[in-house]
Parts: C-alpha cells; sequence; structure tokens
C-alpha cells in the first residue's frame, strides 16, 4: 500500500509543477501593436443634411441611392458629392430600397390592405413610372434583384409568399408559398 501512496503522490507532485509551468511565465509578454486613430474630419469626404430620416441604401454605377422615411428617394452622386436628385413615392413610412436593371425600386403603403405596393423609378427622368401592387410585406426592407427579377416577400393572413417580378413589365413572373409559421421548422416552398 505505501507503494501506490508513493506513486500517486509521485503523479500529484508532476501533474504540479507541469501545471505550474504553464500557467505563469517569466518572460515578457507581448501587446497588440497600437493601432493610429484618425479623427473624423481627416477621413470625411463630405456630409450629408437628409432630414427625412434616412433608412436604406442602394447603388448603382452613377449614384448613391437613400430611402428616407419621409418617403422620399434621394440620389446621390459621388463623383461631386452632392445630391443629384430627390423623389418622393409616398407620403407615409415603408420599408424598401432596391436597386438594380436600370431602375430603381422603392415602396409605397397601400391604404386599402395594410401591405406595400413597389414604385419603380427611372434615374434618367427622375419619376416613378410605375406602380406595382404586389402586397409587398412592411417587414422586407431590401428589395432584391437577381436572375432578372426585382423579388418581394408578400404578406396575406395566410402566409408569406416570394414573388419574382419583371422589371421590364411589371408581371409577377413567380410566387412560393412559403409554408412557415413561428412554430413550424423547415420553411418549405409549396
Amino acid at each position: 500500500m505505501r507503494r501506490g501512496s508513493a506513486a500517486t503522490a509521485c503523479v500529484v507532485v508532476l501533474l504540479w509543477l507541469t501545471a505550474g509551468a504553464c500557467s505563469g511565465s517569466t518572460g515578457t509578454t507581448r501587446s497588440a501593436p497600437a493601432v493610429r486613430t484618425v479623427p473624423l474630419s481627416d477621413r470625411q469626404i463630405a456630409r450629408f443634411a437628409l432630414a427625412g430620416q434616412p433608412d436604406w441604401l442602394g447603388a448603382d454605377a452613377r449614384y448613391l441611392y437613400v430611402k428616407e422615411d419621409s418617403g422620399d428617394v434621394v440620389a446621390i452622386d459621388p463623383k461631386v458629392n452632392r445630391i443629384a436628385w430627390r423623389v418622393t413615392t409616398s407620403s407615409d413610412l415603408c420599408q424598401g430600397l432596391g436597386v438594380g436593371f436600370g431602375s430603381v425600386c422603392s415602396c409605397a403603403p397601400n391604404d386599402a390592405d395594410g401591405t406595400d405596393d413597389v414604385v419603380r423609378i427611372d434615374p434618367r427622368s427622375h419619376r416613378v413610372v410605375a406602380t406595382l401592387k404586389v402586397g409587398k410585406s412592411s417587414r422586407q426592407g431590401r428589395l432584391v434583384t437577381s436572375n432578372g427579377r426585382v423579388w418581394v416577400i408578400t404578406s396575406t393572413p395566410a402566409g408569406s409568399s416570394l414573388v419574382g417580378i419583371d422589371p421590364a413589365t411589371g408581371r409577377q413572373m413567380r410566387r412560393s408559398r412559403w409554408a412557415c409559421s413561428r412554430s413550424s421548422s423547415p420553411a418549405t416552398a409549396t
């Protein structure tokens, strides 16, 4: 029994010494290199006063677009650092901005059913050229452009759908109903 106690004592001492060697260090520790702080005034190129509560951003090769809660879409020309033009899409709050296929898409609330319509703005004429009554969910903010479509999430009491809109004609090209609720998982397209 003495032999077992002595062996156990040796193991405990070795573990204690090993742990002590690893936990402390007598060498110097390296600190992270200092990061130079540059004041905003030294890096800021331009500043724009947008009174309508700027919310969503989008861009194309020419302009930076800002969707304001006031209903306006503001086009900023970054080459000259000035506001190029402004279009009012609605007078009420709605969420949504997307850029693609030579157009800017935004939203306008539809009072009839509590959803949002999608409006298409021509950046060359600076006018709303179409209103698409699709029943966009008010929770969708980014209007995605991909694969020849503007993609919109629609909402009804029965559920949500994903709709692809042809930007040239305004026709709904694809509607996929999502069987999804807070309690169901995973979501499946029908």
